[in-house]
């Protein structure tokens, strides 16, 4: 995602995990939601709750991605290998993507979008996961594009609701990605 920030244009930050994370995120989105009026948040790789502060600030303006088709193998400690592995231990033929809003809980923010991932006989919690992150690589960024597009509008509109979160992404408009069953 941060390439994609920069050959846009558009400003990031990164806060690196360490002492007095919360607090630094804190300030940091503070001072740029005050200084450049930022849109959205977008995590990646982000494993903790995201403050409750934080979350009332930015109600529907904060995505997360996850690897597994949510509400299935999310929740407190369901990331990276833990997931592909629970998934191939549960015997399921399809997992995937899941984009959705940041909530003040673990995953269950409403989802945005989804993408299936087909698991395969041979597939390992290694193979699988590589799968599943070249189909985030494909559907975050696009979801993201979907999000700004309607935020833009939305903030456009007289008769915008500021509190409304943005709509699901339609199959017509997940198939125009050029996504396909890896």
């Amino acid at each position: 995602m941060l390439e994609h920030a920069g050959a846009y244009g558009l400003p990031h930050v990164v806060v690196p995990p360490g002492p007095d994370f919360e607090s630094r995120l804190v300030r940091v989105l503070t001072d740029v939601d005050a200084g450049r009026g930022a849109g959205m948040l977008v995590l990646a790789g982000y494993l903790r709750l995201v403050p409750p502060g934080v979350v009332r600030r930015w109600a529907g303006r904060i995505l997360n991605v996850h690897p597994s088709l949510l509400p299935a193998f999310g929740g407190k400690g369901m990331y990276g290998a833990r997931i592909h592995a629970a998934v191939l231990a549960a015997g399921i033929q399809v997992t995937g993507v899941t984009v959705h809003l940041v909530d003040e809980r673990f995953d269950e923010g409403p989802i945005l979008a989804q993408w299936p991932v087909p698991v395969r006989p041979d597939d390992t919690p290694a193979t699988l996961a590589a799968r599943v992150l070249a189909t985030e690589h494909r559907l975050y960024p696009a979801a993201v594009e979907h999000v700004a597009a309607w935020l833009a509008a939305r903030d456009a509109s007289v008769f915008g609701d500021a509190h409304a979160a943005p709509p699901s992404l339609s199959a017509s408009q997940l198939l125009r990605t050029g996504l396909v069953f890896p």
